[in-house]
This record gives C-alpha cells, structure tokens and sequence, in this order.
C-alpha cells in the first residue's frame, strides 16, 4: 500500500528481486531520506535534462573547516533542500566534526514531515577529500 504522503519510488540503486515483483520499492522515511542523500550528492548541472536541480557541495571540498565554510555550507543545503524537497520542512543543520581528522564532515539534518508533522532526522556524511572512504 502506497504512502499518500511520501508517495512510493524505486530503491536507489535499482534492485530487482525477481522479474515477477519488479523493483524493490520505498516508502514513507527511507524515501524520503533517499530523497535527500540523492540530492546533496548530485552536482549542479549534473542533470542533462534538469540541470538546475542538485547542490553545491563540491565547491566545499578540499576547503579548511572555518565558521565561515560551515555557515556557507549550511545555507548550500537549506537552499537546496527548500527548493527541491517539497514534503519536509527543514528544522535544524548541526555538524559533527569529530570525524574530520579522518576528513569526514558528518551534516546531521532534522526536518519535520509537512502533511504529518512527523519529526526525524538524518546524517549524512561529507567527504572533504577525495581519499577518505
């Protein structure tokens, strides 16, 4: 049964368990959290057919982890995620640096669902370098 809210969309990367089922499906928060790693991991432009839809993260690459850099790459995804993620209602960008040693910039992102004021939370990390895994 199909979630009227988030709607119902194939898993990413697409997987078929068998020819019969089709692809595998999500729904409600997986969806929506898909949704959203989907769009920060896509660059502008990156679209042929759509290329305004994406987001600047790349440009934060290879950058020293400032207050400056934080709160540019804070309204990056703010603005990104207002523009093209209609179904939530971003509350809250918090960034945990422990990790950045091993140059990983952890975005903890919580939002809060429009049509059922679920709240939740996400955190998706962010590679500062190319090396880091």
């Amino acid at each position: 049964m199909s979630d009227s809210v988030t709607g119902t969309g194939w898993q990413f990367p697409p997987r078929f368990t068998s020819p019969q089922n089709g692809p595998v499906m999500l729904e409600s928060t997986p969806l929506l959290e898909q949704s959203i790693y989907l769009l920060l991991n896509t660059q502008t432009g990156e679209r042929p057919l759509n290329p305004e839809v994406g987001c600047g993260l790349s440009h934060f690459m290879f950058t020293e982890t400032t207050p400056l850099m934080l709160t540019e790459l804070k309204q990056e995804i703010a603005s990104t995620i207002l523009a093209y993620e209609p179904r939530i209602d971003l509350e809250e960008i918090q960034f945990d640096t422990s990790d950045i040693d091993q140059g990983r910039l952890n975005i903890v992102l919580t939002y809060r669902v429009r049509q059922t004021n679920a709240r939740s939370n996400m955190v998706f990390p962010f590679y500062l370098n190319e090396n880091s895994n």
